[in-house]
């Protein structure tokens, strides 16, 4: 059945994925808006792709520690960048493991792809923004359009408010610190 509709291009997941196939989805429940019920909602979605998936949650501090020992296979986790570009992003979580590079320090699954890692090698040695960009984008495309080595699914927004007289700058990693909230000054009330 699988190979005649592969050959049709007409394939269903479960026309190609074994039945018993299945996996655990981990992620955290203390980190994100509504992490709980975005990995849910995932692995309901998976499970009526056919791939019969089950969902545990754990604090964020338990899941990082375990998922930076390898202990998990699919998990769900958030990056943000400050700068705008994402180097930082590539880096830490594609770039192939190399602790005295400081490469990979959350590639979490292992990925690597050394034509990922020369693109990424090059974009930061390189000054000039217009290259730079280029090589980013290029290796970005090879990591997930590619080999879909992560699988970015929203972006999550946060909201804060203060009271009038009160200026807040955001943090871009989410944190929300006293020393971010200033009085207006009287020129702009």
């Amino acid at each position: 059945m699988a190979s005649t509709c592969r050959a049709r291009g007409s394939c269903s997941p479960r026309q190609v994925i074994p039945r018993g196939f299945g996996l655990t989805l981990f992620g955290p429940n203390d980190r994100y808006v509504n992490d709980k019920q975005v990995a849910q909602a995932i692995g309901q979605m998976l499970t009526r792709g056919g791939i019969v998936t089950k969902v545990q949650v754990s604090p964020m501090a338990t899941y990082v520690g375990r998922a930076s020992k390898k202990e998990l296979g699919f998990g769900l986790l958030g990056w943000g960048v400050g700068g705008g570009e994402p180097s930082g992003a590539l880096r830490g979580l594609l770039a192939t493991p190399d602790k005295e590079r400081g490469m990979g320090a959350t590639n979490w699954s292992s990925y690597s792809n050394p034509q990922f890692d020369a693109l990424l090698n090059e974009a930061l040695n390189t000054v000039d923004d217009a290259k730079r960009e280029a090589l980013l984008q290029k290796a970005t495309a090879i990591a997930l359009k590619k080999d879909y080595a992560i699988i970015p699914l929203y972006h999550q927004v946060s909201t804060w408010a203060a009271r009038k007289g009160l200026t807040m700058v955001p943090r871009v990693d989410e944190f929300t610190q006293a020393q971010q909230v200033h009085a207006e000054a009287e020129d702009r009330k």
